[in-house]
């Protein structure tokens, strides 16, 4: 049975990855499959302004004298 064992994790890998293709956005899709494949999580959300509510520009902007 552990033999068979990483071919289960790579047909549950293209499983998951076609669920992402078929259900997401092309945006939310490189975002999802970029963090799959090991890039930068954190860069990629610093990357994407869209990601965080305009609130949080304001408040920085705000605490500057």
């Amino acid at each position: 049975t552990s033999v068979g064992a990483p071919v289960t994790t790579s047909v549950y890998n293209r499983q998951v990855l076609i669920h992402l293709d078929q259900h997401l956005s092309t945006v939310c899709q490189e975002f999802h499959l970029k963090i799959l494949t090991g890039q930068a999580q954190a860069r990629q959300s610093l990357a994407r302004p869209s990601l965080f509510p305009p609130l949080a520009k304001s408040d920085h902007v705000a605490q500057r004298p």
